[in-house]
């Protein structure tokens, strides 16, 4: 077991990490939208009318149907929350949405191409073992074949793999799971200790 001091330590890392890891998912959130509501792909250079009465017509001067077009498509975040499991742990969304990702069991299905942002956090309640650690990856599995998106260790002193992130192009039919090895009874379900947050944003249809 920790000495006191040790378990003073490992309560303000965990505290940071939090902090941390809120200020991040945040910062994602406002660029995402900001750029959905704010950044239309337009081009930049003028062209010349094949009307010889306009001399000149920019590209600029889009009709709103244009307009919409070169912009980013809708947004959405979801925040899952543990609810079981040893090896594969299970989630649960705060507020689902099966239209974009589909919860059964362990796994989570990607229902909508576009580009993804993946926020992982494992936390254990108490590590018996002290002389090793345990892995925390997270799988996308497609037909293609399987692929790492995440992967951290959980530290035998601070029970926690602490903030994992990265932004992944994913498509349709595509499924994400996430898995510890060796496996683990006692995951800690407190959202902010163990959580993934997902936060979606269509591809901008040029």
């Amino acid at each position: 077991m920790p000495a006191p001091t040790q378990q003073a330590l490992i309560y303000i890392l965990l505290l940071w990490t939090t902090i941390l890891s809120i200020i991040q998912v945040v910062c994602m959130v406002f660029f995402f939208t900001a750029a959905a509501r704010n950044f239309p792909f337009q081009k930049s250079i003028t062209e010349v009318s094949h009307d010889p009465h306009e001399p000149f017509k920019s590209s600029n001067s889009q009709s709103p149907n244009e307009a919409r077009h070169h912009q980013w498509g809708e947004g959405k975040m979801l925040t899952y929350t543990a609810v079981g499991g040893t090896k594969a742990i299970k989630w649960m969304a705060k507020h689902p949405d099966a239209n974009l990702i589909s919860e059964s069991g362990s796994a989570l299905t990607i229902m909508k191409d576009g580009y993804y942002f993946l926020s992982l956090q494992v936390t254990l309640s108490s590590f018996q073992e002290t002389t090793w650690s345990k892995t925390v990856t997270l799988w996308r599995k497609s037909n293609s074949g399987i692929k790492v998106l995440l992967q951290g260790t959980i530290n035998p002193y601070t029970y926690t793999t602490g903030l994992l992130g990265k932004v992944e192009g994913l498509f349709a039919g595509g499924r994400l799971e996430v898995t510890i090895s060796p496996a683990s009874g006692n995951i800690d379900d407190a959202e902010w200790l163990t959580h993934l947050d997902v936060i979606y944003l269509a591809k901008p249809d040029f």
